[in-house]
């Protein structure tokens, strides 16, 4: 789901950040993204147009993991990949596959629901859990 303008404005606002130019660039790009992006697929897709530099574009990241807006939902190859938060409309919740021939990180149309025995002592503190599944992605394969 595609982020408006407004609709953008309006997390961040009930976020409690100012809705400025680079925050709704980046959480419009996060939004219109089928897959998580580093960093610097994140400066290329926003281009010269959105006036970011990568400095600024790092910044906003920063910012919008804090509050929830965005989160890293994969550290592959040492590179974090980013994603629309729990804290937005649309949650990033699902399994990821990671390439490990061309290093992409890719987006699985699947519910798992793996089986999990937390022990005792650890219930309470466990917040979040992530799967990811790697190996050699179809093109790598083909």
């Amino acid at each position: 789901m595609t982020l408006s303008e407004s609709q953008a404005r309006e997390q961040l606002r009930a976020s409690g950040l100012r809705a400025t130019s680079a925050r709704l660039a980046v959480l419009q790009a996060l939004s219109r993204s089928p897959k998580p992006l580093a960093h610097s697929e994140l400066v290329k897709a926003l281009g010269p147009a959105a006036g970011c530099d990568p400095a600024t574009v790092f910044r906003t990241l920063t910012r919008l993991v804090e509050t929830g807006l965005a989160t890293v939902v994969s550290q592959a190859g040492g590179m974090d990949r980013y994603a629309l938060g729990s804290g937005s409309a649309e949650t990033h919740e699902h399994p990821h596959f990671i390439c490990s021939d061309c290093g992409s990180v890719s987006c699985l149309d699947v519910v798992a629901t793996p089986s999990l025995e937390v022990p005792r002592r650890w219930r309470r503190s466990v917040q979040a859990a992530t799967l990811q599944l790697q190996g050699r992605c179809p093109d790598c394969l083909a």
